[in-house]
């Protein structure tokens, strides 16, 4: 896992803006549909701000952020806008995150392996 952390901290660190956010969206698109989901979900672009919309198991998903509030994100750490997105589906949505456990949200949410050790 560790080499997922080092290949997503370089495109955090080289990716322009408008296509991290992009891949981050598709990772988490195909993270839901792996698990079952009922997915759709779309990215609007614009010179101040990115909203994220569709839905998700027939619910309806919205999360809008400042490019700003993206840049922040960005430099927090490979994973943070990752975590943004799920925790909207997480909390807004009342979906149990233990039940949607894989090796990516792991990683997002910075979960140490049964070991003990961190995957980061």
């Amino acid at each position: 896992m560790k080499g997922n952390v080092v290949l997503r901290g370089y495109l955090a660190s080289h990716c322009t803006v408008d296509a991290f956010v992009s891949h981050v969206k598709n990772c988490v698109i195909q993270q839901l549909r792996e698990f079952g989901c009922d997915t759709e979900l779309y990215l609007d672009s614009q010179p101040n701000f990115f909203l994220f919309y569709g839905h998700v198991n027939n619910e309806l998903y919205h999360l809008l952020l400042t490019r700003n509030e993206v840049d922040q994100l960005k430099a927090a750490g490979p994973y943070a806008l990752d975590r943004a997105l799920w925790e909207v589906i997480f909390t807004r949505y009342n979906y149990n995150q233990k039940k949607f456990s894989s090796s990516y949200l792991k990683l997002v949410f910075c979960e140490t392996s049964d070991d003990g050790e961190g995957d980061i």
